[in-house]
């Protein structure tokens, strides 16, 4: 179901339409829901154990970076070093 909530209660949007006096659990349709996550974790986890992968990684968070990146979902975080140390960025600077 996918009903979009606005100052005057909800616009029914898709699927099964909400029933009175039942709960559900609201989660934001603009990214992954918790269940693709929960998926996607689960196969990635797999493929881990199975050691059936090329990839140079030392523990499963390191496995997960490197197959979000190639896969092109982004990153979560990269690492720089300059005169003043290693640094950890969430998130690339623009404009330079």
């Amino acid at each position: 179901m996918r009903i979009l909530i606005t100052p005057t209660g909800y616009v029914h949007e898709s699927g099964d339409v909400p029933v009175e006096g039942k709960s559900y659990f609201l989660e934001d349709a603009t990214s992954g829901s918790l269940a693709q996550s929960k998926a996607w974790h689960a196969l990635l986890q797999e493929y881990w154990r199975s050691g059936q992968h090329s990839y140079d990684a030392h523990s499963f968070s390191d496995f997960r970076d490197l197959v979000k990146r190639d896969l092109g979902a982004g990153f979560e975080a990269y690492v720089y070093a300059d005169k003043n140390g290693l640094h950890k960025v969430k998130k690339p600077r623009r404009g330079t």
